[in-house]
């Protein structure tokens, strides 16, 4: 694991695997998904795991990944953290996509 402004960064994220991927799938979701459901057009810039790798989740997969903007990035990634802390899961990738942090 490499350090990214103080914090530990999975080596994952820096493999040509994921950099593909992460390509791939915000050239076919180029808005954030969870702004669109809500009404709004706002640019994606993250390719999150719905379901967080440390959680479970798969790491290459369309199905556990969606496209997102900052602010909904740093809102899904705290509500996550809590909920490790707090001891509950993630829901699964089907999980409704009107509240994929549920």
């Amino acid at each position: 694991m490499a350090e990214v402004r103080g914090k530990v960064r999975d080596h994952f994220y820096g493999t040509t695997a994921w950099r593909k991927f992460r390509a791939w799938y915000i050239k076919q979701h180029p808005l954030c998904e969870v702004c669109k459901r809500n009404g709004k057009l706002v640019s994606a810039y993250l390719v999150d795991h719905i379901v967080e790798i440390k959680d479970g989740g798969d790491k290459l997969s369309a199905d556990n990944a969606q496209s997102l903007c900052c602010r909904c990035h740093a809102q899904k990634t705290a509500i996550a953290r809590k909920k490790r802390l707090s001891g509950v899961v993630q829901p699964a990738p089907d999980a409704p996509p009107s509240s994929p942090w549920v």
